[in-house]
């Protein structure tokens, strides 16, 4: 091999590892204006469609609360005929929407599990942040409420 050959195959390795630097760099920062991206919406769209319902079943005896942080937001439903005091992290209907960066989409979790009974909880979909529109988030969180008031009158 010659010093030219050499002197080459070090340029390209430092060529290389600088675009690479520069690929991770502009993806840290896409991810960066994507996760505000989302927060904002979550923030403007999500959380008041989410506290609407709230509202009403606060009207109708029931609790609730809205969890928003960073890179998601949570809906906690309290049935009236479960004291509060009852409800753990895993006995806790909920509706969970987070911000999935190395998918570009908005992941949905639910579970309408609660202390006095049963239930199921897990993966909902992945969405594009188009398709979670107000709408979309109250006709899932009034879901959740149905599955789980229906639970309650067994």
């Amino acid at each position: 091999m010659t010093d030219e050959e050499f002197d080459k195959i070090l340029k390209d390795f430092d060529a290389k590892q600088q675009r690479s630097a520069e690929e991770r760099a502009r993806n840290q920062s896409e991810d960066a204006a994507l996760i505000e991206k989302f927060t904002e919406y979550a923030h403007k769209q999500i959380e008041p469609a989410l506290i609407t319902v709230g509202h009403k079943l606060q009207q109708n005896g029931h609790d609730y609360d809205v969890h928003p942080s960073k890179q998601n937001i949570t809906f906690n439903f309290f049935p009236k005929n479960v004291s509060r005091a009852d409800f753990r992290h895993d006995s806790t209907p909920h509706l969970t929407f987070t911000w999935e960066a190395a998918k570009r989409k908005v992941l949905v979790r639910g579970s309408n599990i609660t202390p006095q009974s049963g239930g199921e909880a897990g993966l909902q979909g992945h969405y594009d942040l188009a398709e979670v529109t107000p709408e979309f988030v109250r006709e899932r969180a009034m879901k959740l409420v149905q599955e789980v008031l229906a639970k309650q009158s067994r």
